[in-house]
């Protein structure tokens, strides 16, 4: 029983885990279509129904916490989304309109934030807990 309990619990530290490196992730692709100027339809962690979901009273971006939590996306608009009723948006603002590099930067971001987490971990790892060596 002790075992089945523990096994439970690795596998939430696991699911715990990977949605750190998925909303770290996401958060990368995020910050740099804002820094951009493009506009962001939703920010999601997850995939299947939303549990919850929030938007800001001024803000564009739409937040939501989804079932499954194998994965994430931000929906810009411009790459294929459905504009929703009543709104206007600037076409500048469309992901398909902006320059190349910038489309570049805005895909490779969330890879970039998961190195930098990477490094972060590393370093707090290495820097904050006692590393022991085995000797022949």
């Amino acid at each position: 029983m002790n075992n089945i309990l523990l096994n439970i619990l690795y596998i939430l530290l696991f699911v715990f885990c990977l949605s750190i490196l998925i909303v770290v992730h996401e958060l990368g692709h995020l910050a740099m279509a804002k820094a951009f100027k493009v506009y962001c339809l939703e920010f999601s962690v997850g995939f299947g129904p939303k549990l919850f979901s929030f938007k800001r009273k001024k803000g564009e971006t739409r937040l939501s916490v989804r079932a499954i939590p194998f994965g994430g996306y931000v929906s810009m608009v411009g790459e294929g989304t459905e504009i929703p009723e009543g709104l206007t948006i600037d076409e500048q603002r469309s992901f398909n309109k902006i320059k190349k590099w910038k489309r570049a930067l805005i895909m490779s971001a969330g890879v970039i934030m998961n190195v930098i987490l990477g490094f972060l971990v590393f370093f707090i790892s290495e820097s904050c807990f006692i590393q022991t060596s085995i000797s022949a």
